[in-house]
């Protein structure tokens, strides 16, 4: 799990990360993305956090999303 909803994922990316970062580093340093932080600011606003607290978030709120997915695949 890295983002609990788009306007997470559209942060995440403003911050500089993409889904592999975040799934391998979420607390690494960036390089922030100015084309994405418009986006992000237009569509999610007021919801800015960091990459590290927007995959904490979402592991917190849905923390057997892994098992789920492992469980559809077989």
């Amino acid at each position: 799990m890295i983002a609990r909803d788009l306007g997470g994922l559209l942060w995440s990316f403003a911050d500089g990360s993409g889904p592999g970062e975040m799934f391998r580093d979420p607390g690494r340093r960036v390089q922030p993305n100015e084309a994405f932080q418009a986006i992000a600011e237009r569509y999610a606003p007021g919801r800015r956090r960091s990459t590290a607290e927007i995959v904490a978030a979402a592991r917190a709120e849905f923390p057997d999303f892994p098992n789920l997915i492992d469980a559809m695949c077989r």
